[in-house]
């Protein structure tokens, strides 16, 4: 059984990145899950979501930055899909070699897969898909 709980579209900027708290909130009432489980799957979707606006689209507000949350039998999944080009995943350095610890950036992939069950790339590597299970 896989159902949309919802589906919001959101711009390619500032404010966009100012609401993405809030954003996650509403979102995540729609999914019964233990309070302890909450910060992690934020952590990821707010990481995610970030990207997408930042370095997928470019920060150019023309562009949207589709988030949507599917429910699964045993499991949810938060869909992040950006307007970019997507990017050469096989490329991703890990962010624990010695010439990557100080970089400023380069974590986020690495949290998301550490923290989320599941992490998909679809398409052009510009659809992220990060899937969680229930816990009650």
């Amino acid at each position: 059984m896989v159902k949309l709980l919802q589906h919001i579209e959101i711009k390619s900027n500032q404010e966009s990145l100012d609401s993405i708290l809030s954003i996650f909130d509403e979102m995540i009432e729609q999914v019964s899950i233990s309070e302890e489980d909450v910060p992690k799957i934020k952590l990821c979707v707010v990481e995610a979501v970030t990207n997408a606006i930042v370095h997928g689209n470019k920060m150019n507000e023309e562009k949207l930055v589709k988030i949507s949350l599917i429910s699964k039998r045993n499991h949810f999944v938060f869909k992040i899909q950006d307007e970019g080009k997507g990017f050469p995943i096989d490329k991703i350095q890990s962010p624990l070699t010695e010439e990557n610890k100080l970089k400023c950036h380069g974590r986020g992939l690495f949290i998301m897969k550490h923290l989320s069950k599941k992490i998909n790339f679809c398409n052009k590597s510009n659809i992220l898909e990060l899937q969680f299970e229930y816990h009650s």
